[in-house]
């Protein structure tokens, strides 16, 4: 990690900041688990569901990170596609 932690993301409500937490602690399980030699990005779906506050702290969080982070929705919630830089 680069030094950006969640304590830098501006939580619109404090009871979003457990959730997104959460949600960062499950991607980066599943980055660690992609062979980043055969593939240009993962796609992370979360277990919880989020707000759009919520999908674009995430986004934030990993883009200050060094990532790109695609957001998407789908069945009433987001989900996300993480690309690494080159």
């Amino acid at each position: 990690m680069a030094g950006f932690t969640i304590n830098d993301l501006k939580v619109a409500a404090s009871h979003e900041e457990a959730a997104l937490k959460q949600v960062i602690s499950e991607a980066w399980v599943s980055m660690k688990r992609t062979n980043w030699d055969d593939t240009k990005f993962c796609t992370i779906h979360p277990t919880v569901v989020m707000s759009y506050s919520q999908a674009k702290n995430f986004q934030t969080f990993f883009q200050n990170e060094g990532w790109t982070v695609q957001i998407k929705r789908a069945n009433r919630n987001y989900f996300f596609d993480i690309y690494q830089l080159a």
